[in-house]
């Protein structure tokens, strides 16, 4: 049985933690398996797997809120072939640190990093304990940030990515649920912010 609450919340579009599975480790990881499937193999390391998870919206762009251990995600090429996905996602850490592995190389994304994927592309990524705030972006806003050359893998510095982390963290802390007008301002600032960010995407390595 698939360990997502059926309401979530009044914010969230997906709302998942393997804490709240059906008895047994195991069966937690099915669940997030069945869940994230679509996008990734999901691999649990070890016996301390645990997976958190909350998705609100923001305009045309989606926020998760993500809590890991133990886990790996493989999106390989016959995958990314299948899905047809064609957005990006900013990844930002907020605790911990996280290895990501694209075509341009292996890199570790640590605390107040970000790391930009296209999901056009295969990459996977190897987490020991972490949280993760994953910005998913429509490809047509990046175009208009200058387009996606060089951005797969890039890891944006956090002095760059921090006033996008201060205010994605921000809203996740905001006790009330936004009007649906000031959702939309709010979204506006991130994608000001995070284009401000992708200027320093020459730290691409």
């Amino acid at each position: 049985m698939r360990s997502m609450s059926a309401a979530a919340t009044a914010r969230s579009v997906v709302s998942f933690s393997t804490a709240s599975a059906d008895d047994g480790g195991r069966n937690g990881f099915e669940a997030y398996h069945d869940l994230y499937g679509p996008v990734a193999d999901v691999v649990g390391l070890d016996g301390r797997f645990a997976v958190s998870v909350e998705a609100q919206r923001l305009d045309e762009m989606i926020l998760f809120d993500r809590r890991l251990k133990s886990v790996r995600h493989v999106r390989c090429a016959r995958r990314v072939a299948r899905n047809g996905f064609d957005h990006f996602t900013a990844q930002l850490v907020l605790d911990g640190e996280f290895d990501v592995e694209t075509d341009a190389g292996a890199r570790r994304v640590q605390r107040g990093e970000m790391v930009l994927i296209d999901m056009t592309r295969p990459m996977a990524t190897t987490v020991s304990d972490a949280r993760v705030l994953t910005l998913s972006t429509p490809r047509a806003l990046i175009e208009r940030m200058g387009g996606p050359d060089g951005l797969h893998g890039a890891v944006i510095p956090e002095s760059r990515s921090a006033m996008l982390g201060g205010l994605l963290s921000s809203f996740l802390r905001f006790p009330d649920d936004p009007a649906p007008s000031d959702r939309m301002r709010i979204a506006q600032v991130a994608v000001e912010l995070l284009s401000l960010a992708l200027k320093a995407k020459a730290g691409a390595r």
